[in-house]
């Protein structure tokens, strides 16, 4: 028995610890007691510090206080005042929510488990173990996303990034020089995180060090062919994605080679544009067109595409983008993983189907190809799918290079708690570029431009949307991308 006791005042020793150097305090502003606070606001229970006893001198009091949430009391704690103690009662209640926590969101994956859940789990796994306490789960997010990197040949997997959110600028906060993150939706950071693991890849293959790429006959990097890249989001990619009727049946997915451009309604297939600090999306006009600097300082709102019709981009030209196209051949997706609301047909065609026939008669360059995925459903659910009408919005982001925890306030597109620049800005993810390869003093925007394959892909991408569902896509005024 004592040493059982041991072990689980170890435990507590190292939850304390870790609890004391989590940066996401700091982050946050928070200490235990408002922790504790918000975490019963956040979850509708009733929190009250008790003080079961007094016992001692007057100049040496020993004060017992206990917390009530709801009905369950936890041990009292005791000290010499009653700040302290219930300082010390307050750490004790968050290591027992933290121990709860961790024991009901175990992903036990049985030998049969799809590959859907598979990708489920290790996302959901990772954002666990970041939280070394309960402090993350008052960020209050709404959907969790992120990129798994599978070595075939030794059957392991990574998670390389995640990220959580959901909100996105306003016109008022755009930067000239690449300084704010436009779109803090948790599909988008955990794609920036994953460019940033992608920059240290390259360098480690310059350097003659183990990397996922090797060289391709057209002397650019391509990806080995024994790593895999998937992806999973805890809820259907706003947009296309998520147009479709609670009364469409939920299909369970296993692995399927066919996929469906299913329709049930004239607005699916269409773009769509975030609706600027709000949910929701809207169909875009009828051509592609250029949001301008000067439309915005005369009220328009900024419209950010759909994260849907975003990964429709991956799917055509990439994860990689304009910029790394310089140097890698295109990534594409393995597998895409979501959460809920799922229909396999409408999310095929939200995610890759709606041009197939487009670009059936409309071949793409080599190298580039209208990219399939496997899609499926997880029956892993992320928790805060029971808390989505909280009111916290901080953004969440980690990965693989970095290993740190960093928040990004959406409503300004910078990091917390000082207001600085984030690692996932464009600025910052052109400095990565620049240590890399020379850009003979281009611009931002200028060297996006010289990738004229990768620039012939979008464009041929842009057409087909006009053609088949008079929707146009919608990019940001280049001179918020004229930066060095």
């Amino acid at each position: 028995m004592s040493g059982n006791l041991q072990t689980i005042e170890q435990s507590y020793d190292d939850f304390i610890e870790e609890f004391k150097l989590d940066p996401s305090l700091t982050l946050l502003s928070k200490n235990c007691l408002s922790l504790l606070n918000e975490y019963a606001q956040l979850n509708g229970q009733n929190l009250l510090f008790q003080m079961i006893s007094q016992s001692g001198q007057s100049h040496q009091p020993n004060f017992a206080i206990a917390v009530l949430l709801n009905d369950r009391q936890f041990p009292a704690e005791f000290a010499s005042t009653k700040r302290e103690a219930s300082i010390q009662a307050a750490y004790k209640v968050l290591y027992q929510l933290s121990l709860d926590a961790r024991q009901n969101q175990r992903f036990n994956l049985d030998k049969d488990c799809t590959l859907f859940d598979r990708i489920a789990s290790e996302i959901l796994s990772k954002y666990r173990d970041l939280c070394v306490s309960v402090q993350l789960e008052l960020i209050g997010c709404k959907v969790l996303a992120g990129f798994v990197l599978e070595q075939c040949n030794e059957q392991t997997f990574s998670v390389i990034s995640l990220a959580t959110g959901n909100k996105c600028v306003g016109g008022s906060v755009l930067s000239s020089q690449g300084l704010v993150v436009h779109d803090s939706h948790a599909e988008q950071l955990a794609r920036r995180g994953f460019l940033r693991f992608i920059y240290e890849q390259i360098d480690c293959f310059n350097q003659n060090q183990e990397s996922i790429f090797e060289k391709s006959h057209e002397d650019k990097l391509i990806l080995k062919s024994t790593i895999r890249i998937h992806f999973y989001t805890s809820f259907a990619p706003c947009g296309d994605s998520a147009l479709f009727s609670p009364r469409d049946k939920i299909i369970e997915a296993s692995i399927k080679d066919e996929h469906e451009c299913y329709r049930t309604a004239r607005t699916q297939g269409q773009l769509r544009s975030k609706i600027e600090n709000g949910e929701g999306t809207i169909p875009t006009d009828p051509k592609s067109s250029i949001l301008s600097l000067d439309a915005i300082a005369n009220g328009k709102h900024v419209r950010h595409m759909s994260c849907s019709d975003k990964i429709f981009r991956w799917n055509v030209l990439g994860i990689q983008g304009a910029l790394l196209s310089h140097l890698i051949q295109p990534i594409y997706l393995y597998s895409i993983t979501i959460g809920f609301p799922f229909h396999y047909g409408h999310i095929c065609r939200a995610l890759c189907c709606r041009l197939q026939d487009y670009f059936h008669s409309n071949m793409l360059p080599e190298s580039y190809r209208l990219n399939h995925p496997r899609i499926g459903h997880t029956r892993l659910k992320w928790k805060e799918e029971i808390n989505r009408n909280n009111n916290s919005y901080n953004s969440l982001n980690w990965n693989l290079r970095d290993r740190t925890i960093e928040l990004i306030e959406p409503s300004t597109g910078r990091r917390k708690p000082n207001n600085e620049v984030s690692r996932l800005c464009k600025k910052e993810l052109f400095q990565l570029y620049k240590m890399i390869q020379s850009t003979d003093q281009k611009n931002y925007y200028q060297m996006k431009q010289t990738s004229l394959i990768y620039q012939q892909c979008k464009y041929q991408m842009f057409r087909g949307f006009e053609l088949y569902y008079a929707t146009g896509w919608i990019s940001k005024d280049p001179s918020l991308s004229m930066f060095l």
